[in-house]
């Protein structure tokens, strides 16, 4: 054997025999989570909530994910996404489907629909099973690019606002 093969080898060998105390050592923790969790999955009546939270760490187009659905909404979505030769915009009818229903209806007119593939996650909201949440993040006040960039120190703006990776890191704390 070379040596390169030889040292392969060996952190091959370390990696698996690591691997069980490895697994074991970061799996603990979380079954002693779920132990904890039997009381509340036990406990009496029918009013159990439970909020699920879904951190799509990249890759998610959330112009895309939640659209407006009234026409002045949609419009501007439209306009934005593009109606070219190479569109990302989901036209009105292509959300017919998975148009939301709250139960009180917004006051202002507002209508919002999920992407076409999101029917199931449309009729948990619909049934009262599930909500949208716009606009969390770090922001204190609403900000445009301009502002950000101005360096003016009457805007308050997050530490690393363009930095994707500081920004996750802020949204997982």
């Amino acid at each position: 054997m070379t040596q390169d093969s030889t040292t392969q080898q060996g952190r091959r060998g370390f990696l698996k025999s690591m691997g069980g105390a490895a697994a074991g050592g970061l799996l603990a923790p979380w079954g002693l989570n779920l132990a904890t969790l039997t009381d509340a999955v036990a406990a009496e009546g029918d009013d159990y909530k439970a909020l699920v939270c879904l951190f799509l760490d990249g890759g998610n187009d959330a112009f895309n994910t939640v659209v407006g659905y009234d026409t002045v909404q949609h419009a501007r979505y439209a306009a934005i996404r593009g109606t070219g030769s190479n569109p990302i915009a989901i036209t009105r009818n292509a959300l017919a489907d998975t148009v939301l229903t709250p139960r009180t209806a917004r006051a202002d007119g507002l209508q919002f629909a999920l992407h076409p593939q999101m029917r199931g996650l449309t009729q948990l909201f619909n049934q009262g099973h599930a909500a949208v949440l716009f606009n969390v993040g770090p922001l204190i006040v609403p900000l445009t690019r301009q502002q950000a960039l101005s360096g003016d120190p009457r805007v308050s703006v997050p530490p690393k606002l363009f930095s994707h990776n500081d920004q996750r890191s802020t949204a997982q704390s």
